[in-house]
């Protein structure tokens, strides 16, 4: 099942876990930072109406706990930094085309490179 695969997230060596979150007619990205200790919120729209990444990262969170054993998450997973507005924290530009996925993905592949591209 998917649960055991959960505990892959924190392995030595992972140094971040990237999620794509569709919410009916929209992309976010959401990241989890092993280095930093950090879960991240990206809304490309600063903030597109109905979008309620508190929410989506709170419940991700909640599930990881859920799906793992504690001997599985970091000894502090509970006090990890969480920034739902890490878009516009962070400097990006505002989307103002209609591709949301475009975007998500160009956020994703920016931090998933080797050397981290910077976004702004």
């Amino acid at each position: 099942m998917f649960a055991p695969q959960m505990s892959s997230l924190f392995e030595q060596g992972v140094r971040l876990n990237i999620f794509y979150v569709h919410l009916a007619s929209y992309f976010v990205t959401i990241t989890i930072d092993n280095t930093r200790h950090q879960i991240r919120g990206y809304d490309t729209m600063h903030g597109y109406p109905g979008t309620p990444l508190p929410i989506i990262i709170s419940n991700i969170k909640r599930f990881i706990i859920e799906s793992t054993t504690k001997d599985q998450r970091p000894p502090d997973f509970d006090a990890w930094t969480i920034a739902t507005d890490a878009a516009q924290c962070e400097g990006l530009l505002r989307q103002t085309a209609g591709d949301c996925a475009r975007y998500a993905f160009l956020i994703a592949s920016c931090f998933a490179s080797p050397n981290p591209i910077p976004l702004v």
